[in-house]
């Protein structure tokens, strides 16, 4: 399902191969994560807690700002 590269059709665009696979990894992300970034935990710098925290922390700075 990730890996789905059959054309995407929406009224403003035509996503095909790599931009539809990428397309529905995200969707498929957004839906069981609530988000569409994905970065594994063993390319970061710090333990995964910490990550989601800090990654909280920035996001409510942001919307105060």
């Amino acid at each position: 399902m990730v890996l789905d590269s059959r054309e995407v059709v929406k009224e403003e665009y035509v996503l095909k191969g790599l931009q539809a696979s990428l397309y529905r990894r995200m969707q498929h992300q957004r839906k069981f994560w609530g988000y569409d970034l994905f970065i594994a935990v063993g390319d970061l710098d710090r333990d995964g807690d910490e990550f989601v925290g800090l990654m909280r922390q920035y996001w409510a700075a942001a919307r105060t700002s």
